[in-house]
């Protein structure tokens, strides 16, 4: 009991300098979520020193706060973007946006490790903390034509392979007549940035492995992606991956009656490039 309660009241102290640091409008959802929090101290405690899934009191106090992040950074993440990049080492500021942006899902695994954390600050806020940071490591790559450093753009990739996990269908009813819902559902797609997901994840596994020789890499992806890799090996992994996402993003978009509006003319020169890989 004693171990959880000094594991929450460190988290209580995040929340709190991360309010008295801020200056945007969001401070009042930091304050929220810090008092909500103090609030439910007791069963929040319970839950972590039980390792059991936080009760829905404590988990709606998590999502405010995971909220006042997103928002708070995001005037930061769009400076970074208009700007160019700018800066002898421009890709600290990533870096430093990505850790900014880990901080609420770390937290809820360290707290909660039996429960993801989709399930604590909800499916759409967790795909919005990997979306954002892993569009940010795409624009960058692409504003600066780098594939440097090559660790950002394993975690980059990492981040767009968890938010396009393939659900499990079984059971379930199409109402669109044609399949096309389920498939998607099978391929991980729940919206726009899932598809781009796949697409721009595919694109940073090219940027990273567009130099290397042929037979670089496997045919098949490795069972599990880890974005702890690095050196050839990432690469390797990334070449394989990059395929992989590529090939989903241009079979859904080449067949399926609701994307038709998609084109996947550039998936498929990014694929003939890497065939020989």
């Amino acid at each position: 009991a004693a171990a959880a309660t000094s594991r929450f009241e460190e988290l209580l102290a995040v929340i709190g300098a991360q309010h008295a640091a801020c200056t945007s409008a969001e401070k009042s959802n930091f304050a929220k979520a810090l008092a909500g929090l103090h609030s439910v101290t007791a069963e929040a405690c319970a839950a972590i020193d039980s390792a059991q899934a936080p009760p829905a009191a404590v988990a709606e106090h998590l999502q405010t706060w995971g909220l006042a992040v997103l928002e708070d950074s995001y005037p930061e993440q769009c400076a970074l973007v208009d700007g160019n990049f700018t800066g002898p080492e421009p890709w600290r500021g990533v870096e430093h946006m990505r850790a900014t942006l880990a901080v609420p899902l770390d937290w809820c695994a360290r707290l909660f490790p039996g429960t993801p954390a989709a399930a604590i600050l909800t499916r759409d806020m967790y795909d919005a903390f990997l979306w954002r940071r892993a569009e940010l490591v795409y624009i960058y790559c692409v504003t600066l034509e780098t594939a440097e450093p090559l660790h950002l753009i394993t975690r980059a990739v990492g981040d767009f392979l968890a938010m396009t996990v393939p659900a499990d269908t079984a059971g379930m009813v199409d109402e669109t007549g044609d399949g096309s819902a389920l498939e998607l559902l099978r391929e991980g797609v729940l919206g726009d940035p899932h598809l781009l997901a796949l697409m721009y994840g595919g694109e940073l596994c090219y940027f990273a492995c567009k130099s290397l020789p042929a037979g670089a890499g496997s045919a098949s992806p490795p069972a599990a992606f880890d974005s702890s890799l690095t050196g050839v090996a990432a690469q390797a992994q990334l070449l394989a991956h990059g395929r992989a996402m590529l090939a989903r993003y241009a079979r859904l978009v080449d067949t399926l009656p609701p994307l038709r509006g998609w084109s996947a003319a550039r998936a498929h020169s990014l694929l003939a490039e890497l065939a020989g890989k």
